[in-house]
């Protein structure tokens, strides 16, 4: 992956800019100048030729804007010359920004600073470069607790937020999409072509319907059509035989459901607050722990430490990942990068990462 290098801006006397990487501007009265990064939690540090005197650096003097003249939240740290610049959450994939430097900042000898400027950046995070996740081996379980990472609804933030963290820690995990959304121009959903990347980068892409309703409130054909319909849409995109897994909306399930359901899948998740210990589970009725945005990585790891303890499979249902967590089913990039660290310093040994398809398998 890229690394960009943080940006120099070089303030000489009479405390106005000359150079900016490279660039050599000698008579500006203004300067703008355009940045693509691919580090959406990049660090800007701005560089003066004098140490700054810190009361003339204040929220307006320096800011960042989003495409729509919204503030970004970020902190500043002063270094005698040098203002760091610190995003307070990650930049939107494939978002311009606009980091501005007003007039009125002041050096240890009073001057003022001349001129305005402005840095344009745009975040182009090359995700389809990410590493892909190593296929499990069946000697990979050996009795061990599991653990799979569900996400349900096929949300747009996972491809910028969940897919890096599942590729950085080789993390296996299932995105369980809704059919209707896949080939519409709700942003909100990934593209097929982001579906395809996760998929490709291993990935498993399960159903979670066709059109994300109350199943106990359908008749029988229109169950059956749900399914259906479910895997042919995903299928399209993927491949014949990709689709074995399905995540119930709601958890709207019963016995008249799970007869209909295991036509069609070899695993069905719903919730249940409960481990599912092997040798005594059932494969269509595969129960689940989910987060809000009121549980808390300590909550998480109470979990976690249970199926190692039972040698249990733990299945964990997920659902936006944003930095604001403002929707009751979403969590943040943080806890998620959290859980995934934990998981991984516990060892394979002790527990073992697996998407849904593989959990069922190994467990046979």
């Amino acid at each position: 992956m890229i690394q960009w290098r943080k940006l120099i801006v070089i303030l000489a006397i009479p405390f106005v800019l000359l150079c900016t990487d490279g660039i050599t501007i000698t008579q500006a009265k203004s300067l703008i100048e355009h940045k693509e990064i691919t580090d959406l939690n990049k660090e800007w540090t701005i560089t003066f030729n004098h140490p700054i005197n810190t009361e003339s650096i204040t929220s307006s003097s320096i800011t960042i804007k989003d495409e729509a003249g919204n503030d970004f939240p970020f902190t500043f740290e002063i270094d005698k010359n040098k203002v760091k610049v610190k995003p307070e959450k990650s930049y939107e994939n494939y978002t311009t920004y606009t980091l501005s430097i007003r007039t009125g900042i002041e050096n240890d000898k009073s001057k003022l600073l001349k001129n305005s400027y402005k840095l344009i950046f745009t975040t182009n995070f090359a995700i389809e470069d990410l590493k892909k996740i190593k296929p499990l081996k069946k000697s990979d379980y050996h009795g061990q607790a599991l653990v799979t990472l569900s996400y349900d609804d096929g949300y747009r933030n996972w491809y910028d937020k969940a897919l890096p963290l599942h590729t950085k820690y080789n993390m296996p995990g299932t995105f369980n999409i809704i059919g209707n959304k896949l080939y519409s121009d709700d942003k909100i959903y990934m593209s097929p072509s982001q579906v395809w990347v996760a998929h490709d980068l291993g990935l498993e892409i399960a159903s979670h319907t066709q059109n994300h309703q109350f199943l106990t409130k359908k008749s029988v054909n229109e169950i059956h059509y749900e399914f259906a319909e479910s895997i042919n849409t995903i299928e399209s995109l993927l491949g014949k035989g990709v689709v074995s897994t399905v995540a119930i909306p709601f958890s709207d399930y019963n016995e008249e459901i799970r007869k209909i359901a295991i036509q069609y899948f070899d695993g069905i998740r719903v919730l249940g607050r409960e481990t599912n210990v092997p040798n005594n589970y059932d494969p269509f009725w595969l129960k689940s722990y989910p987060i809000t945005n009121k549980i808390e990585f300590a909550d998480v790891k109470k979990w976690i430490d249970k199926a190692v303890a039972e040698k249990s499979w733990v299945i964990i249902m997920l659902h936006g990942i944003t930095e604001e967590r403002l929707e009751e089913y979403e969590t943040t990039p943080e806890i998620l990068e959290q859980i995934m660290k934990y998981i991984n310093g516990l060892g394979k040994d002790s527990i073992l990462p697996v998407s849904t398809k593989d959990g069922v398998q190994l467990t046979k």
